[in-house]
């Protein structure tokens, strides 16, 4: 089944029949089924919020009353006998724990204890207290009685706790478990995979789910159930170029305790492992676990990691409308900052079969200017099902002809490292999607440059120009090329095919851009300076940066609207219309309606959104999913 969730328009709910309106709620309002249609205070703010969950309240009294050890051996329910003999036992204590739920109290009181004093040995109690609360957990607590209640919350606050001082500890090993001594002996908490693409050696670090909000994305999609949502984080690898960079992914963990097959004895240190599961699924995949009952429902985030890396990326006005003097602001921010080296992503590993779709974003912007479309996208079955989604990320201080060709390289070199036989079916059928400036990146990848766009920049043949060997590679990949033949869809939002009136003011702005990449720029002038004559005015200063190109002005992109498409490519637009611009009529308020047609085209979808908030609309993501099944059912698939 679909998660789904609800659309904020406007700040107010849109509440309709089936969909299951989950905002601002934290994890254990998730576990407690706590549906509310609330707005939380925190989207209000224009950065991302990120708060801890909340736990249970423990509420025995015999951490305060009993030593340390012995508080383990009420934990652990030893008879009588089992009772050490040193310690002389006051029957004015409260009195011995009747049944496991109280027992679970009892570990799960003296982990807090043992947690705010900074203690390792809280891992031994919180384990405990979910050996013992397990049985009584309820398969739906919303008509189980309280004391059943009080067991599910228990339960969570008990493995949330475990796995958070685990991480603290630096006792977290995703592939050998986590040790845990106790009376019973040794017990492995091992983990164990259920839907991932990736291997256990993948989950170096997590971090609980609490209450979070990410203005850019406009749907918080989660649904209630058992386990513990969590974030994990994936840290990048040399094993593979596209999987080199750290990658946020969800997941959710329940923790199966061992039989209860030991009972301590008097004087006995048992030395007998036992191994408990810590069963780690991916809700986007599994939807519901087996428990002694039946089926019952897994509590998923699905939207938690995304927030998460809008949070540790510190971008989190990304995509939002502001004023001029914002956007100028915004601008000398991104002047500051050190240059992105160009590269291509993945989100998981390929599955074969699975058809990539890569998200190219525009100027000033990122790769996560693509999460609010992703997080839409990725709840829909038929998507998550038969596609995988992958993002070129690029400097914009440099033309976007020459990232238009490390792209294309890199389409190649993943291709070929993923199927070097030619053989998946899924790769054979990419899809590029690009917005702004990012829909002529794509653009590139699938036009015959011929010698036009060398006839733009040269008054010779590129073979007569005397130049080195790394500038002529640089130069031919760039401006000489044919398209990409996996390339069969590609969809342009807001892209300014014609370039937009702004283009101009912004460069005024930018000028500092081309010194961000000294070492091309004295490449370029070595070029010139070696070839007097040959270069035209648009090039004989300093190369043209991606600014100058949008100018509708630009020789380079007027050639470009003119190149040859490949005949196996389809192609949609979508347009914004929020905002006319004097002069050119109907507009996104950057990019003019005139400019951002381009024909034929499959189809074309007129948005009312600024050019900033397209990828912000609901709209947009329903365009999007609608063209992705189109292309499926084209593709026989």
């Amino acid at each position: 089944m679909a998660m789904v969730g609800r659309e904020a328009v406007r700040g107010r709910p849109d509440r309709r029949p089936g969909l299951c309106p989950v905002r601002a709620v934290t994890w254990l309002a998730l576990a407690t089924w706590a549906i509310t249609a609330a707005s939380s205070p925190l989207h209000s703010a224009n950065y991302v919020v990120w708060k801890p969950p909340q736990f249970a309240k423990p509420k025995s009294p015999y951490p305060a009353a009993y030593p340390l050890d012995q508080l383990m051996w009420l934990a652990i329910g030893a008879p009588e006998q089992a009772r050490p003999k040193a310690v002389l036992w006051d029957h004015t204590l409260p009195p011995w724990p009747a049944d496991g739920l109280e027992r679970a109290e009892v570990a799960y009181a003296a982990g807090v204890e043992l947690e705010q004093l900074r203690s390792p040995r809280c891992l031994e109690f919180y384990y405990v207290a979910i050996w013992n609360v397990w049985p009584h957990v309820p398969p739906d607590p919303r008509s189980a009685p309280p004391i059943s209640k009080r067991a599910w919350n228990v339960y969570h606050s008990s493995v949330a706790r475990f796995l958070q001082q685990a991480v603290r500890h630096k006792r977290w090993d995703p592939v050998r478990g986590v040790s845990v001594p106790t009376p019973m002996g040794k017990v492995i908490v091992q983990p164990r995979l259920n839907g991932f693409y990736w291997k256990p050696k993948d989950f170096n670090h997590i971090e609980l789910v609490g209450d979070y909000a990410a203005p850019p994305l406009q749907v918080r999609y989660a649904t209630p159930g058992i386990g513990v949502p969590l974030v994990v984080l994936r840290k990048g690898s040399s094993d593979d170029p596209f999987l080199s960079h750290d990658v946020p992914f969800s997941a959710t963990a329940l923790i199966r305790p061992h039989s209860n097959d030991t009972v301590p004895t008097t004087g006995s240190t048992p030395s007998v492992s036992h191994v408990a599961a810590l069963e780690l699924y991916d809700p986007r995949r599994v939807e519901e676990v087996t428990m002694t009952l039946g089926r019952v429902p897994l509590a998923r985030d699905l939207s938690a990691y995304i927030a998460w890396a809008l949070k540790r990326a510190q971008r989190c006005q990304l995509g939002r409308p502001a004023g001029a003097v914002q956007q100028i602001q915004s601008i000398q921010q991104w002047q500051a900052g050190p240059p992105v080296r160009a590269r291509l992503w993945m989100m998981e590993p390929h599955r074969r079969g699975k058809i990539p779709v890569v998200f190219i974003h525009g100027l000033f912007s990122s790769r996560l200017a693509w999460a609010n479309v992703v997080n839409e996208l990725q709840v829909l079955p038929g998507i998550e099902r038969n596609y995988e989604f992958w993002v070129y990320e690029y400097d914009a201080s440099r033309n976007f002809v020459v990232t238009s060709s490390i792209l294309r390289q890199q389409l190649y070199e993943a291709t070929s490292r993923l199927d070097p036989q030619g053989y998946d079916p899924g790769l054979g059928r990419m899809v590029l999607i690009g917005h702004s400036m990012g829909g002529l990146v794509g653009k590139l990848q699938v036009a015959s440059s011929q010698d036009r766009l060398w006839n733009v920049a040269a008054r010779v043949p590129i073979q007569t120009v005397q130049m080195d060997e790394n500038s002529r590679q640089i130069l031919e990949q760039s401006f000489f090329f044919e398209p990409v033949p996996f390339v069969r869809r590609l969809v342009y939002v807001g892209t300014p095919h014609r370039g937009s009136p702004y283009a101009g003011r912004i460069s005024s702005l930018c000028v500092a851009t081309v010194g961000r990449n000294t070492q091309a720029m004295q490449a370029h002038r070595k070029v010139v300076r070696d070839n007097p004559g040959v270069f035209k005015k648009e090039f004989r200063h300093r190369p043209p940066n991606s600014v100058d190109m949008l100018a509708p002005k630009s020789s380079l992109l007027q050639a470009i609207e003119h190149l040859p498409r490949s005949s196996h490519v389809k192609f949609h637009s979508i347009i914004g219309t929020a905002h006319s611009l004097p002069g050119y009529g109907a507009a996104d308020g950057v990019v003019p309606v005139t400019s951002a047609r381009v024909l034929p085209v499959s189809s074309e979808c007129y948005v009312p959104a600024l050019h900033m908030e397209l990828l912000l609309s609901r709209r947009v993501s329903q365009e999007i999913a609608r063209i992705l099944r189109e292309h499926l059912r084209e593709s026989g698939l």
